[in-house]
Parts: structure tokens; C-alpha cells; sequence
């Protein structure tokens, strides 16, 4: 896991702000190339699929939940189209790039969706990005 300089969000490509503008501080990510790895006959592994990412934080206060959840519609929308910008592996090396994605409600450190009004602030917080297509 990498730490970012300049993680973007946003819920158009025009206005990718920073997520400290937001007052959510810089998380660390994890990024996968493919959705899904096989290994084929010859035992050689092929990816399939659009990469995906994470974003995770060690905690959240209730208002920094409610500004990831207002991105993706309001407290009853599961998924959300938004963009990102994010580290992504390219090789040898990690290298900013701009996604459009869909967007997952944030979950805790157990796995459980977050629920931004049960706790002041909550652990170990991730937001799961998939079908990332970059722009």
C-alpha cells in the first residue's frame, strides 16, 4: 500500500478536488491491474477484467462518512458512479492516473457497511472502487 500524494475524487471528471478539500484525510490504497486472475494450462496466470481499487483509512468521523456517501447518491444508495484520481501499478513503477468508476458505501475494518450515523468515528475504514476505466 502506497501513499498518494494527490487522491482525487469527484462526481465529474471536471471537478476532481482533493480528498483534504473534502476535510477526509489522504488514504493509503491498494491497487489490482485485473479483477480476475487464472492460471492456464501451461501454469502461466492471466488477468481478466477491469482494474479495481482501494482506499483505506485507520478512521472516519461521522461527517467524513457522510461526504464519501454524498458523492454516490444519499444514505440508501449502495454504489455510485464517480471519478478518481489514484495511484496505478504500472510495472516497475506507481504512477498517478484518472479513473471513472463505480464507487461501494464505505465498510469498516470487520466488513460490515458503515452506517453514518451509529458511531462518531469509525475504524479502519475502506472504499472499494471497481470497473475502473482510465480517462
Amino acid at each position: 500500500m502506497i501513499i498518494c500524494p494527490e487522491f482525487k475524487i469527484g462526481t465529474t471528471q471536471a471537478n476532481l478536488v482533493k480528498v483534504e478539500k473534502y476535510g477526509i484525510p489522504v488514504p493509503t490504497n491498494a491497487y489490482i491491474p485485473y479483477a480476475l486472475v487464472r492460471t492456464c494450462g501451461n501454469m502461466q496466470q492471466k488477468g481478466f477484467g477491469h482494474p479495481r481499487d482501494t482506499w483505506t483509512w485507520k478512521y472516519l468521523t461521522q461527517t467524513q462518512i457522510w461526504t464519501l456517501v454524498s458523492l454516490i447518491g444519499d444514505e440508501f444508495t449502495a454504489s455510485g458512479t464517480v471519478y478518481i484520481q489514484t495511484y496505478k501499478d504500472s510495472g516497475y513503477m506507481q504512477t498517478p492516473a484518472e479513473f471513472r468508476s463505480i464507487m461501494y458505501r464505505p465498510i469498516d475494518g470487520n466488513g460490515k457497511e458503515v452506517v453514518p450515523y451509529s458511531l462518531y468515528h469509525f475504524r479502519n475504514v475502506s472504499v472499494r472502487f471497481v470497473h475502473l476505466e482510465e480517462l
